[in-house]
């Protein structure tokens, strides 16, 4: 094999463990989320929230391995990274915000 058939076969296998990170997310979420409101428990409702932000970072490595696999440029690999650089940035700054009010 080439080094460039390994590297896809790796990246392949990269959006395997993603996909089953993300179903085991959205499993999460919706167990602990309807607990929570059963039981009223915030604990439960802070959890569910956490594994929506884990899926959402699932689903942006999926896309983005998926576009490296079909072969996208290089200059898109890097953008796909930048935005989301920017978007976890948003996520952080959004969350202090609401904290300080």
């Amino acid at each position: 094999m080439t080094d460039d058939s390994n590297r896809k076969q790796g990246i392949r296998r990269g959006m395997y463990v993603e996909v089953a990170s993300l179903a085991y997310n959205i499993a999460e979420v919706a167990i602990s989320m309807t607990a929570a409101f059963m039981t009223g428990s915030s604990a439960l409702i802070s959890w569910g929230v956490d594994s929506i932000v884990e899926g959402n970072l699932a689903a942006f490595m999926i896309w983005r391995l998926g576009g490296e696999v079909q072969g996208i440029s290089e200059r898109q690999v890097l953008k796909r990274k930048k935005d989301r650089s920017v978007g976890a940035f948003r996520c952080v700054h959004d969350r202090s915000v609401v904290h300080l009010l």
